[in-house]
């Protein structure tokens, strides 16, 4: 009786409607309830914990339309979780993540939603650093978007807040004087810095105590990709990024000020 209820709860909810056009909502509805189901467990107050990272198995005709429409769709799968989680009355265990897949196994509009293991959320981001290299991509993308104001990239700090990535050289770590400022013991004073080199987003670990992961993998220096969730010291946030012509159509995102401060979550 439990799974009828959430699935009847999931059927209206803000993350099963992005699928609307493509997919049957009850089917999506269904997929996720017996997902979250299957990975629940107490915590250790009592109250129902379920993983806060899946991934979604699509047809490639359905997976290229829908982010023809959601160019962010990730991002903006991980924020609906978030809410109807909370609307479930259940707890995620760690911050939500979206992987979307392509899947020829798949007919038109089916899906399939599984737990994804919190270590291996994508593959191995060994990313080529070399600066002309990624010159060359940003041109052969579009000449006429080099200007790093033509991207529009922002974090997403603990699956609650949004930060944007406004300037050029972005500084992350406990102290005062860093841009995004995280109030949590585990992160170093200055822990990581994002560096914009054309159009593109460059996460440095600045020698930190705790160390910098990336999908699960340590890494010192990388560039980054749309959906990547970093750890600092167990801290996470999500990167994310549109083009600037989308800007007007993401009116309620919220922006940063020139510095912002997150009291992170606890372990």
């Amino acid at each position: 009786m439990r799974l009828e209820s959430w699935i009847e709860q999931l059927v209206e909810a803000p993350f099963v409607r992005l699928f609307a056009g493509r997919l049957f909502a009850q089917d999506v509805a269904r997929h996720l309830a017996r997902a979250l189901e299957d990975g629940e467990r107490l915590g250790a107050d009592g109250t129902p914990e379920v993983p806060g990272r899946y991934r979604i198995a699509l047809n490639p005709e359905d997976l290229n339309a829908l982010q023809t429409h959601h160019p962010d769709l990730e991002v903006e799968l991980a924020i609906d979780l978030k809410a109807v989680t909370e609307s479930m009355q259940v707890r995620l265990m760690e911050p939500p993540a979206i992987l979307l897949e392509s899947s020829v196994d798949l007919p038109l509009h089916a899906v399939r939603i599984t737990p994804l293991n919190r270590v291996v959320l994508t593959h191995e981001p060994t990313r080529d650093l070399d600066l002309e290299a990624i010159r060359q991509r940003a041109e052969q993308e579009d000449t006429n978007k080099l200007d790093p104001n033509a991207l529009r990239a922002y974090l997403i700090v603990q699956g609650t807040h949004t930060f944007d990535l406004a300037q050029p050289v972005v500084r992350i770590g406990r102290a005062l004087d860093n841009d995004l400022i995280l109030e949590d013991p585990r992160v170093s004073r200055y822990h990581a810095q994002l560096s914009c080199r054309y159009r593109r987003y460059i996460l440095q670990d600045m020698g930190s105590r705790g160390g910098t992961t990336v999908n699960g993998f340590p890494v010192q220096e990388i560039v980054l990709r749309p959906g990547d969730v970093i750890a600092l010291s167990g801290v996470d946030l999500i990167y994310a990024e549109e083009i600037s012509d989308r800007r007007t159509e993401k009116a309620t995102a919220p922006t940063s000020a020139d510095t912002q401060a997150y009291p992170a979550a606890r372990p």
